[in-house]
């Protein structure tokens, strides 16, 4: 029996099975370390068409973070570059106080950087929700509160960039002027007698919103003092929601940015009238620059006459050195001769 399975199963036949069988499991190895390369690679391609999902444009950016699309990819459309809508419209909040302070106690005149950061305008390539907010948040804190109570319809929040930018297009930042002249005393006086009328008016304003509220609410408690008593525990609460869905329901956003544009133009009405005297400021400073330059640039001739004449001084002097000295060479040449002569 041995003999037979011997003369079956050659020595030379089992070292090939071998090889064959070392063969197979290299190929699988290669083949599985293949798949987890591929896998690696398939996650990692996952990976990012995600994250690029996330941080890429949506068109809902536009009216919820008042965002502008710049420029757009020319194939695709995909919006690659945006800027805030809040900076081009208003710029940056409490900036230029900021920076005015910081100016008094470093001692520095410079205004340069002032102006710079003032017209800062931020940019977004990479759309992040949450850096989108904590730009809105830190540069824009006041209008992004109010633009956030705004009902989200496109054209409302649209209508309010819109116009609050256009007032905003005259509200310029005075510099550091000293007021000493009776028109300046007059100006600064209406001004704050115009301030303290509009914050007046905003506060009757609000007590009469808040009057009229009450009265609504009084009427309505009275009225559903008539029913009876099981439909009056059901009728309060109903009257309760249906009161606070009407106060929130009746706030007219239109008359409110009317009332509030109204202000922004009494507001810009004056600052015309700011604008007007910086100009005049400015062309008064750049009349005593100009009288400046001309005494300079006269002085200037005078020191340019001053070395002409210096210089033809000097052209003389030389000249008559010249003279003498050709003079001399030649009175030695002469009595040289005679002396050869003799």
């Amino acid at each position: 029996m041995e003999a037979r399975d011997q003369l079956l199963v050659e020595p030379p036949t089992l070292e090939k099975f071998e090889d064959n069988e070392q063969l197979t499991d290299a190929r699988r190895k290669r083949e599985d370390e293949e798949e987890d390369e591929e896998d690696k690679e398939a996650q990692k391609r996952r990976a990012l068409n995600k994250q690029g999902r996330r941080h890429n444009w949506q068109s809902k950016y536009e009216m919820e973070f008042g965002l502008l699309v710049i420029e757009r990819d020319s194939v695709s459309g995909d919006v690659l570059l945006a800027m805030c809508g809040f900076c081009k419209a208003f710029g940056r909040e409490d900036k230029y106080e900021q920076l005015v302070q910081a100016d008094q106690e470093a001692g520095n005149d410079s205004k340069k950087r002032r102006r710079r950061s003032l017209t800062t305008t931020k940019f977004f390539r990479a759309f992040r929700v949450d850096n989108i907010r904590s730009h809105l948040q830190g540069a824009h804190p006041r209008r992004w509160s109010e633009y956030e109570v705004l009902p989200k319809q496109e054209t409302l929040r649209a209508r309010y960039l819109q116009l609050h930018g256009e007032l905003q297009t005259y509200d310029l930042p005075m510099d550091d002027v000293v007021l000493n002249a009776e028109s300046d005393i007059a100006y600064a006086q209406a001004q704050a007698l115009a301030q303290a009328a509009a914050i007046s008016e905003a506060q009757h304003a609000a007590a009469q919103a808040a009057a009229a509220q009450a009265a609504h609410n009084a009427h309505t408690s009275n009225q559903s003092g008539t029913q009876m008593t099981a439909s009056l525990t059901y009728n309060a609460s109903g009257a309760a929601s249906g009161s606070t869905t009407n106060s929130r329901g009746t706030f007219d956003y239109e008359k409110h940015l009317t009332e509030q544009i109204a202000l922004d133009r009494e507001r810009l009405e004056f600052e015309k009238i700011r604008f007007k005297k910086e100009v005049e400021l400015r062309e008064r400073e750049l009349a005593l620059r100009e009288k400046h330059m001309e005494q300079k640039i006269a002085l200037q001739e005078k020191v340019c006459e001053a070395n002409r004449d210096n210089a033809q001084l000097e052209s003389a002097k030389f000249y008559r050195l010249a003279e003498v000295l050709r003079d001399a060479i030649t009175g030695a040449q002469s009595s040289s001769e005679a002396a050869s002569v003799v």
